[in-house]
């Protein structure tokens, strides 16, 4: 059997990250063991998921130990989750206990051959599972969601007391917005330091994303410099992104960016700079002031 660590909507629904992993899943096995942390009683799977467990939880210890009682529980072989920060801290832990092999962040998976980006995107490694257990995180938009009959199912709740713990979760924050999510949009607008403030930021970035029906993405530096939240980063440090579109204004184009959007499908930018690096990463580039040419897109999009 096959476990899949997943997460649900509040209306049980997967979320967007969740569903290429079930594709994934079920190519190396016919039926599958669902855990999730999402507190719902009801949820839409596959039908060929045979169990949902969630373990209302926000201990690390309580967690992990929940993840290891299913495993040993229906005998799994492996693991497989879209990997963020969190997957990989509680299955790193599961993992630990086990003593299997884990790799984290693939891009690629078939016939336990594993490819993922090391030294900031700059090399794409290759590795051979040798083991028949083992446990993986894979970057959800590298795999496409396949076609699968879904059902309702109910779900069972697993949980344990936490007599000693790795950590724990202190705050949950739920980010609303009519814009596509970030880590799954089909379209990105990212903005960059040149934009000098985050008045400009709004100004020329969001209507932009929003005429083209994009997610808003930011550098390090400009999210460093208060432009854009936190969780709207994209890099090596922030969220990684592979949309059909990734349109980077103001970007100079630092490697830990560019680890962070370099498999994008079609890349385009908008700098003044001939001399930036995002230049070298784009296919398509408009060479302007950004503060000219932004609002006479926007202009054309409306």
């Amino acid at each position: 059997m096959i476990g899949v660590l997943v997460d649900f909507k509040e209306s049980g629904e997967l979320t967007l990250p969740s569903l290429p992993i079930f594709g994934v899943a079920s190519s190396i096995g016919s039926e599958l063991i669902v855990i999730s942390f999402s507190n719902v009683s009801k949820v839409m799977v596959p039908e060929c998921s045979s169990e949902v467990y969630i373990c209302p939880s926000d201990s690390y210890s309580v967690m992990t130990k929940s993840i290891l009682h299913i495993y040993e529980t229906h005998k799994l072989k492996v693991v497989l989750a879209p990997h963020n920060t969190f997957t990989k801290e509680v299955l790193g832990l599961v993992a630990g206990h086990l003593k299997l092999p884990f790799i984290t962040d693939a891009v690629f998976f078939e016939n336990r051959v594993v490819k993922k980006y090391i030294y900031s995107g700059s090399i794409l490694a290759t590795y051979r599972i040798n083991s028949e257990s083992y446990l993986i995180t894979l970057r959800s938009n590298a795999f496409k969601a396949q076609s699968l009959n879904m059902v309702e199912k109910e779900t069972k709740t697993v949980t344990f007391e936490a007599h000693s713990d790795y950590g724990r979760i202190i705050e949950r924050r739920k980010t609303v917005s009519a814009r596509p999510d970030l880590s799954s949009a089909r379209v990105v607008v990212t903005g960059g330091r040149a934009l000098g403030s985050k008045e400009s930021f709004d100004a020329l970035i969001l209507p932009l994303a929003d005429a083209l029906g994009a997610a808003v993405g930011a550098t390090r530096a400009a999210v460093d410099n208060g432009y854009a939240p936190n969780d709207w980063q994209v890099g090596q440090t922030g969220k990684v992104v592979a949309p059909d579109l990734y349109l980077a204004v103001g970007v100079s184009g630092a490697i830990q960016h560019i680890a962070g959007m370099k498999d994008s499908k079609f890349v385009a930018c908008i700098n003044k700079d001939r001399n930036a690096l995002i230049f070298e990463h784009s296919d398509l580039f408009l060479e302007a002031d950004l503060f000219e040419a932004v609002p006479k897109i926007i202009a054309l999009l409306k």
